[in-house]
């Protein structure tokens, strides 16, 4: 992660990652998400997490463009950074 770079969570089920200095194409595009991915954070700098309207948190290696092995599921709709983090942390020492 760099202050080059943006990630954009989006109604097709994907994380779009861009280079902002040239953003024609992404870098790469997450998927695995079933419906529209309504927030994303940066947890590292290799390291992000994702929220999606099909109540799933995803974590993923943005170094490998892959998702990590933990898949968890979740029942609350409001999403903050501080959710997020206090999840994907609490969901890799599992």
């Amino acid at each position: 992660m760099t202050l080059d770079n943006l990630q954009v969570g989006s109604a097709d089920h994907h994380i779009h990652y861009y280079d902002l200095r040239n953003i024609s194409q992404p870098l790469y595009v997450f998927s695995g998400h079933r419906k529209a991915v309504s927030y994303v954070k940066f947890l590292s700098s290799n390291e992000l997490a994702s929220a999606s309207t099909d109540s799933t948190l995803r974590l993923w290696d943005v170094k490998d463009n892959l998702a990590v092995s933990y898949d968890g599921t979740f029942q609350e709709r409001k999403y903050s950074p501080l959710n997020i983090a206090l999840v994907s942390l609490l969901s890799m020492e599992m």
